[in-house]
């Protein structure tokens, strides 16, 4: 998004990430080239105003960047099915906060059961992305089982 492109703010935010958020699941990071040398920058404001009325996050380009780092340092090693049961790992790369991984649901053995990392049981919330369901957790370093 531009200040200086014609577009229409807050409009062009709230359909960006409406789509985002709603059914569409049109995921991403949207980034905004907004002039701050005036005094008065109405796209900025209704760009920010837009993502806090959305519950929406507000980070710096240096922060994204970070964070796509560690992301893309991030892997799922050492993947096994025995039985029922799926094991796997996860490592973390650093600045990766927050990072997020998804687990369908069901499987060829039937639906998740018991989900652990490290022995402990994994918390994790019921997500439907594009028609399927996903337990979506959070994604920190360590052994994984999933016992469906």
């Amino acid at each position: 998004m531009t200040d200086e492109s014609s577009q229409t703010y807050p409009k062009t935010v709230d359909k960006l990430v409406d789509n985002a958020l709603g059914a569409n699941g049109y995921y991403g990071f949207f980034v905004a080239n907004v002039h701050n040398d005036q005094p008065n920058t109405p796209a900025l404001a209704d760009i920010i105003n837009s993502a806090q009325a959305h519950g929406v996050p507000i980070i710096f380009a240096a922060q994204l960047l970070t964070f796509l780092d560690g992301r893309n340092d991030s892997s799922f090693n050492s993947l096994a099915w025995t039985s029922n049961e799926l094991t796997f790992t996860i490592s973390v790369g650093a600045g990766a906060n927050g990072l997020q991984a998804m687990l369908p649901i069901n499987s060829s053995a039937g639906a998740l059961r018991k989900f652990t990392c490290n022995g402990r049981a994994v918390i994790y919330s019921i997500q439907t992305i594009k028609g399927i369901q996903y337990a979506v957790f959070s994604a920190i370093p360590g052994n994984y089982a999933a016992t469906f």
